[in-house]
């Protein structure tokens, strides 16, 4: 299973903030998958932001959090 490079960190003006991190690597089977896991993980309702080159940006909707979820080379 493909295994994916996540962080969480808080947001300041809608910039991350990185006053704390979290970082950890989930497999899934998909990078869809990838980011129901981190949600759920997390216990947030994730929504995508945008592509930052290899990794993509999801905000969470109800609290200033924004995740980066990258596919992770073996």
């Amino acid at each position: 299973m493909p295994k994916y490079a996540v962080e969480v960190t808080d947001t300041f003006g809608g910039e991350p903030n990185y006053s704390y991190v979290d970082r950890y690597v989930i497999e899934a089977k998909s990078f869809l998958g990838a980011v129901r896991k981190v949600g759920r993980r997390e216990s947030l309702k994730l929504r995508y932001a945008y592509n930052v080159g290899d990794a993509a940006r999801y905000d969470a909707v109800d609290d200033p959090i924004c995740v980066f979820i990258e596919e992770k080379e073996d």
